[in-house]
């Protein structure tokens, strides 16, 4: 009996490797994470459970870099569109949500630069892909209870939803319009 041949795993495979191992023994905390590979793909942390999503397909991230350039154009002064910022939840360090889309106060900035607290934020933006009951429950209810802003761009149906919640403010009205009824770019 002869055995196959092993390949090596590369380091972000161990390292995620023994993040899941943890994760089965104990909740998981944001020190856990920071120094994952960005290869492995979007990890966040839920009340210190494992969100990790692959990176996002070519409609999706087209989707959310025009609402964000579109943000851009339309926010207050002082306030800045980014892709993809860390969320920390203030007082806990096992929840970190990274939305698709934020508007923040770039001078409210958290963790040397690494993220924000959600007082920071203006607004929410969640494109769905394969977390869509994610972004439609435990992320929607988060944001919520904090009154801040959030919109779901629901790629599910056809044409795509959008589905706002809290109190979108005046200034971001304007941001759904023209991508109603839009499918993938």
């Amino acid at each position: 009996m002869s055995a196959e041949p092993v390949e090596p795993l590369e380091p972000q495979d161990l390292a995620l490797a023994h993040l899941m191992h943890l994760a089965r023994r104990r909740s998981l905390v944001i020190a856990d994470i920071e120094e994952l590979d960005p290869t492995v793909g979007r990890v966040e942390l839920i009340d210190g459970n494992l969100l990790l999503t692959p990176s996002a397909d070519l409609p999706h991230q087209d989707l959310c870099l025009r609402l964000a350039n579109e943000l851009n154009i339309l926010a207050p002064p002082g306030l800045r569109a980014y892709l993809s910022v860390n969320v920390y939840d203030p007082g806990s360090d096992n929840v970190i949500f990274i939305p698709d889309v934020a508007v923040v106060d770039p001078a409210l900035a958290v963790n040397n630069g690494k993220g924000v607290f959600p007082d920071a934020l203006a607004l929410v933006i969640e494109v769905t892909s394969s977390n869509r009951e994610t972004d439609l429950g435990v992320k929607k209810d988060w944001y919520m209870q904090r009154g801040i802003p959030y919109l779901v761009v629901d790629r599910k149906p056809d044409p795509f939803a959008y589905r706002a919640f809290g109190n979108w403010p005046a200034w971001a009205a304007p941001v759904v319009t023209p991508l109603r009824g839009q499918g993938p770019a």
